[in-house]
């Protein structure tokens, strides 16, 4: 049974190994060949000496290399996380550049990991989105006893968001709706505007869609006994 890869380059590495292997007492043989696409020094010990090797990869991981169930673990591991590589790539594919910058700012000032600055930007966006479109309504021509709760709850909502965030401070809302309405303060101070905070960069697709939006759905948004996004 094939125990051991070592990729090219690694010969060293594997002339080691496979001394160890005859110190021990197995009977280890070489087994060079092309792995997925790579030259590799293979070595293999009869069948009857593996669960001995993983005895030794139990007891002495940095020697022997991990047992099977601890490989399989970290291979499984390594699947998730490129399966959330690309699932992230797809989703910062479809922001804007603006946004693609916010989410890089988002993971430096909070120390957040890349898919969380994501989740929370998916979030707040909606949010920073519906608040942008109130704002807008409200200079338009007013809102309505119904928009005025909406906006209410999306402020207490994007404050409820940002709670507990490493290292931002709150959120700050502008009266006045150009570019953006929602800003987040962070604790560094980093500003890009003269509220002290730094705006939530908005989709236009999104800002015109809720610009279309029927008056139920901000009926729905007023509805305190609704579920909180």
């Amino acid at each position: 049974m094939r125990v051991y890869d070592f990729p090219n380059g690694f010969r060293q590495e594997a002339e080691n190994m496979f001394g160890w292997l005859r110190y021990e007492g197995f009977t280890p043989a070489w087994d060079f060949g092309i792995r997925e696409g790579s030259y590799c020094s293979g070595i293999t010990i009869p069948g009857r000496e593996v669960e001995q090797l993983h005895i030794f990869q139990r007891t002495n991981p940095a020697r022997w290399g991990n047992p099977p169930e601890v490989a399989k673990a970290l291979s499984e591991n390594q699947a998730r996380m490129k399966q959330q590589a690309q699932h992230d790539q797809a989703r910062r594919g479809a922001l804007t550049d603006e946004q693609n910058a916010w989410i890089e700012r988002v993971h430096s000032e909070t120390g957040l990991s890349g898919s969380a600055a994501l989740d929370l930007n998916e979030r707040l966006h909606e949010l920073a989105a519906q608040h942008f479109v109130l704002s807008l309504n409200r200079l338009d021509h007013g809102l309505n006893a119904t928009e005025e709760r909406a906006l209410e709850q999306v402020e207490s909502r994007v404050q409820e968001l940002l709670e507990g965030v490493p290292r931002v401070r709150g959120a700050k809302f502008l009266g006045d709706p150009r570019g953006a309405t929602v800003g987040v303060v962070f604790e560094s101070g980093a500003t890009d505007s003269f509220s002290g905070s730094c705006k939530v960069p908005l989709n236009p697709e999104r800002v015109r869609a809720l610009r279309d939006a029927t008056d139920g759905f901000w009926e729905a948004l007023a509805d305190e006994s609704k579920p909180r996004p």
